[in-house]
């Protein structure tokens, strides 16, 4: 529901008028033009970035190693993230299990 209002708020229409326009199959179309939006940048963010970077120079010890990159948002897709989360939950679970002993004794999808 939340992609038909992004829709409609992209094309200026009501809601009910976006459903109209568009089809169920542009959808998916839809979905990966908003990632990749999300994921594209433009000339304000490197403004931005520098400002920021510019800031973090002054309260820094080492000024010349901050880069402009460091000051760069980067968004994930949702596939990147569930991978992260995945990664991250198994490195909490052996972590655990290596503090109470469990280690060695249980095996993975017990």
């Amino acid at each position: 529901m939340l992609i038909w209002l992004k829709i409609a708020s992209r094309q200026g229409k009501s809601l009910q008028e976006a459903q109209a326009a568009n089809t169920s199959s542009e959808l998916p179309l839809w979905a990966a033009f908003f990632e990749w939006e999300m994921s594209e940048r433009q000339a304000i963010h490197y403004y931005l970035a520098q400002i920021s970077r510019d800031i973090r120079r002054l309260f820094s010890k080492h000024p010349k190693r901050i880069k402009l990159e460091h000051c760069l948002l980067n968004f994930k897709s949702r596939r990147d993230r569930s991978r992260d989360l995945r990664s991250t939950q198994e490195i909490s679970m052996s972590f655990w299990l290596g503090v109470t002993g469990l280690g060695g004794r249980v095996k993975k999808g017990e």
